[in-house]
């Protein structure tokens, strides 16, 4: 896979992450995870919400800092070809 294949990509998913205004909020001290310098692993069974809530994190830490984030969805099939060579 080419570099702006990749960035295509990702750019694509930014797009529709950025559009995405319809969702439900999740009530989460998200305080307790920006105090520490633990990770966080968030789990749970398919399609209950789990990258919802890292776009609402990813959300809160941009509001709160600085920071930027980024979410790549890697089970996307265009990265199906993608290797680190």
């Amino acid at each position: 896979m080419l570099v702006s294949e990749f960035e295509d990509i990702l750019i694509e998913q930014k797009k529709f992450f950025e559009s995405i205004k319809d969702f439900t909020w999740r009530r989460v001290d998200f305080e307790s995870y920006f105090s520490n310098d633990f990770i966080t692993t968030i789990t749970g069974v398919r399609r209950s919400g789990k990258s919802y809530l890292l776009l609402q994190f990813k959300n809160k830490i941009e509001n709160k800092t600085t920071k930027r984030g980024a979410y790549v969805n890697f089970e996307d099939d265009r990265f199906s070809s993608f290797s680190v060579n």
